[in-house]
């Protein structure tokens, strides 16, 4: 039984790099300063996407090389924890 075809790690490149620039669209990520911070807040399945190994618009490498990726489950929820944040 084969498992995958000879092509797979290209598509799975491929699709992954869709998948990047549609969650993170180019505008976006040139908002975002590299090494900044990328708090990501998802929605239902969207929780599901691990979107620190996703590659970084016009790159490959994963964004979370390029952002200190961050997640909430809500606006709410993250106001607050950045509120109990300690002073540097």
């Amino acid at each position: 039984m084969k498992l995958a075809s000879a092509d797979a790690p290209a598509r799975l490149r491929a699709a992954t790099a869709a998948l990047g620039t549609l969650l993170l669209p180019d505008a976006l990520a040139r908002a975002v300063p590299t090494g900044g911070d990328l708090v990501i807040i998802p929605f239902d399945a969207l929780a599901y996407v691990p979107f620190a190994a996703l590659p970084a618009p016009g790159d490959t490498v994963p964004l979370g090389t390029h952002y200190a990726v961050r997640y909430a489950p809500s606006l709410r929820a993250l106001a607050a924890a950045e509120a109990r944040r300690p002073d540097p």
